[in-house]
């Protein structure tokens, strides 16, 4: 009985050990990655692509590392009906490095300069919405602050996973297999919080 007690507590180590091992991350460092993701929306109106391209390059920093991250293009099916709102969030973002800091397991912590980076984003948005509206620039003005002001809001935890999305797509558990080129299927989030495929 003691014999078994103990064999279980092994098995229960080895069993955590295997668990720690499989959480770890380590990313190739320096190695710029061509990211391609691409989503396919069903709707009313019939299949809809939208695309993002971004470069992606991990860097150690401190116990942590930075992930440099510039959005290359951003293209949405235009008959899509989220087409106007995923082009606004990203003409803010298109063109700019951003650097993210993670943690040891490859959480985004931090984000340098994101309010500026969040404001671009907030004022893409803004900016594209006033653009395809009919009516005076007043009355697109006003539309346009009206629905970029519950996104200026948005608490610095929501404006990191929302940024955050753009690396931590990369860290799943597929991680730990051999880099190329594959298909993946991840969960995602919208900037309101919704889930996503």
């Amino acid at each position: 009985r003691l014999g078994r007690g103990r064999d279980r507590r092994l098995v229960l180590l080895v069993a955590i050990a295997l668990q720690v091992q499989a959480a770890v991350f380590a990313p190739p460092l320096g190695v710029p990655f061509r990211v391609v993701t691409q989503r396919v929306q069903d709707d009313q109106s019939g299949r809809h692509r939208f695309r993002v391209e971004r470069l992606v390059r991990f860097a150690r920093d401190g116990l942590g590392y930075r992930a440099e991250v510039r959005v290359l293009q951003a293209e949405a099916d235009p008959s899509a009906e989220s087409s106007a709102m995923f082009q606004a969030g990203y003409s803010g973002l298109t063109g700019r490095t951003i650097v993210f800091r993670l943690d040891r397991a490859g959480t985004v912590v931090e984000i340098d300069d994101r309010a500026a980076i969040w404001a671009a984003f907030c004022d893409g948005i803004a900016a594209i919405v006033a653009v395809r509206r009919r009516g005076t620039e007043a009355e697109r003005t006003a539309l346009a602050r009206r629905i970029s002001a519950p996104l200026r809001a948005l608490p610095a935890a929501r404006q990191i996973e929302t940024l955050g999305s753009l690396v931590e797509v990369l860290i799943a558990p597929e991680a730990s297999e051999p880099h190329g080129a594959r298909a993946v299927r991840l969960p995602a989030g919208s900037p309101f919080g919704a889930a996503l495929m």
